[in-house]
């Protein structure tokens, strides 16, 4: 599986998609206790269950890791787990993948200067009050000594999102045919 980790708008999402209709790729879908919005289809966009049923599988070890965001429950089920899947996640959903699934999963940071994250946040009309404070936040969370393991930095610099995909795409051919050789 390829794991992508990267500070907001660094471009993760963006690129996540592209290789999805590029290279066929297909989404990770996780799970959650968040409710169903009226647009999402439950199997398609996440796997949706109850705060108990959720729990019953993360007791039961069903998830290669869970995490909590504004008090709903998110994680990865092991058994959607597949080759062709690209999952985004923070330092610690990744840390878990490496530490249940050593060096089979490449993870891959996606890094973009500052200034070139702040203007994607300005266009995308992230809030103004908070942009500041994640960006420095982000410099911390997503230091390369927070990850047990990377197996690519990829520096997105404004570059066409083809040749990121490309070079992401080549990687990962070459991680799947030997791990840990580019």
């Amino acid at each position: 599986m390829l794991i992508i980790c990267g500070p907001s708008a660094s471009g993760k999402t963006e690129l996540a998609k592209f290789m999805r209709n590029a290279y066929g790729y297909e989404k990770m879908i996780t799970s959650t206790t968040r409710p169903k919005r009226g647009f999402e289809i439950d199997g398609v966009d996440y796997h949706f269950f109850s705060e108990e049923w959720f729990n019953v599988l993360k007791n039961d070890g069903a998830f290669i890791e869970t995490t909590t965001y504004q008090t709903f429950q998110y994680g990865t089920r092991i058994e959607d787990i597949h080759a062709q899947a690209i999952l985004i996640v923070d330092p610690a959903g990744a840390n878990a993948f490496y530490q249940k699934r050593p060096n089979q999963d490449m993870m891959v940071l996606l890094e973009s200067p500052k200034d070139l994250r702040r203007g994607r946040m300005l266009r995308r009309e992230d809030d103004v009050s908070v942009i500041g404070r994640r960006l420095d936040t982000d410099d911390a969370i997503f230091a390369p000594s927070q990850f047990h393991h990377l197996d690519l930095i990829l520096k997105n610099d404004n570059q066409p999102m083809a040749e990121l995909a490309e070079s992401l795409h080549h990687a990962y051919q070459t991680f799947l045919e030997v791990p840990h050789a580019i």
